[in-house]
C-alpha cells in the first residue's frame, strides 16, 4: 500500500475515500508503536477506509463485494 489509496464504493450511490501516503505512513508509525502487527496496520486501514466510503449509507447495504485491487 505504498502511495495514495482509493477506496470506491457503489450501489445506487456512489462514494469514495482516499487515504494520502502521509496519512498511512503516521498510522502505521503510531499503531507500530503500540505493538500492532504492520499486516494487520494495514488491512485494519483497509477496513476503515471501506466503512468510511459506505458510512452515510449503511442501511442501504446489504452485503459487500470487495474486488480485486485495480492498479490503473
Amino acid at each position: 500500500m505504498s502511495g495514495d489509496t482509493t477506496v470506491a464504493a457503489s450501489d445506487g450511490f456512489a462514494a469514495t475515500v482516499t487515504i494520502t501516503a502521509k496519512v498511512k505512513r503516521k498510522v502505521r508509525e503510531a499503531l507500530g508503536a503500540q505493538g500492532v502487527n504492520a499486516k494487520l496496520v494495514m488491512i485494519r486501514m483497509f477496513v476503515g477506509s471501506i466503512l468510511l466510503a459506505i458510512q452515510d449509507h449503511l442501511s442501504e447495504v446489504g452485503s459487500l463485494t470487495i474486488d480485486e485491487e485495480y492498479t490503473g
